[in-house]
């Protein structure tokens, strides 16, 4: 038997070793954006006082102020969201170790983020080309899977381009260098909209074991010490109107099936297209502090209860 598994063992590594070799020995240029996911981890690291910590996906980043949080209410502010396609189960895994007593956690996400994307998608394999050490975050099959998939995909990409000598480069969009010291990206910041409404339904699952495993992480963090606050992802008005029963839905699902208290509606967090920057998730710098105006507000109402209720109980 131990001889069978040996034998095994050595198939597995003759064939998955040159492809991960492939995969590993792509150099991936030092301004990428995911490049950026490092400099979070450390930001969230080093922060050791009471804070805020903001966890989902771009919607975050490209929706959130964090410096009129931290001046309006006088907490730090961690923005660590960065990209859907790692999904809130692997930004869950590697926020929760640094999550302390009287932490604030606010977790959005856009509205395919409570479906497969909970479980990463294939882009998950970009992040862990550029930073290996983290495949130790993933915790579920499914993302297991969405990696080799990635990795197949990418691997397939760089062995087309090797073999056609074709070595030009997709540039990325996004830069690394390009977020504050807050975490928010600010390359954007003076532009002006460039959004496309796309012609295609508007993704809105919600798998009821999402909402377990949500809800889950939320009583780890309380048992720590930390709160829990859910808040909308930011919709274009257009879109908010040709989907209304349809999101009336979805926010009933979230109510219902999240323990943690919502910061707003959905509602609260619609603006005018001409607001969004290049989708439906990421806002102009104008919309990013309309939004955040409206979370500081309703955030300090409900910080402001727990201080109350908190004093009557040792009262």
């Amino acid at each position: 038997m131990k001889l069978l598994f040996g034998k095994l063992v050595l198939l597995f590594i003759l064939l998955t070793g040159p492809i991960l070799l492939v995969f590993f020995i792509q150099s991936v240029e030092k301004n990428h954006y995911l490049r950026a996911f490092e400099d979070k981890q450390e930001l969230l690291k080093n922060t050791r006082q009471t804070k805020i910590v903001l966890i989902g996906d771009s919607n975050l980043p490209f929706g959130v102020n964090s410096g009129m949080i931290h001046h309006s209410l006088n907490y730090p502010v961690v923005n660590t969201g960065i990209y859907s396609s790692l999904g809130l189960l692997f930004e869950l895994n590697r926020v929760y170790p640094y999550i302390g007593r009287g932490d604030v956690v606010i977790i959005s996400l856009t509205h395919t983020g409570f479906g497969n994307t909970f479980y990463s998608k294939k882009q998950i394999s970009s992040l862990i080309q550029i930073y290996p050490k983290y495949i130790f975050r993933l915790s579920s099959p499914r993302q297991f899977h969405s990696l080799v998939q990635g990795i197949l995909e990418r691997v397939k990409k760089i062995l087309i381009a090797m073999l056609s000598k074709d070595e030009r480069a997709v540039e990325d969009v996004y830069k690394r260098n390009q977020f504050n010291e807050y975490g928010d990206y600010i390359g954007h910041h003076g532009e002006k909209s460039r959004l496309k409404i796309k012609d295609e339904i508007l993704e809105l699952t919600v798998y009821p074991e999402v909402l377990k495993e949500i809800n889950e992480y939320e009583a780890q963090i309380n048992n720590l010490g930390g709160t829990c606050f859910y808040t909308f992802s930011p919709i274009p008005k257009s879109i908010y109107e040709n989907y209304r029963g349809e999101i009336k839905v979805f926010e009933k699902n979230l109510v219902e099936g999240l323990n943690m208290e919502f910061i707003g509606s959905q509602k609260d967090f619609v603006y005018e297209d001409s607001l969004f920057y290049d989708s439906e998730h990421h806002l102009i710098s104008a919309g990013k502090n309309y939004r955040t105006e409206t979370i500081i507000r309703l955030l300090e109402e409900k910080l402001e209860k727990d201080k109350s209720e908190f004093s009557y109980f040792i009262n």
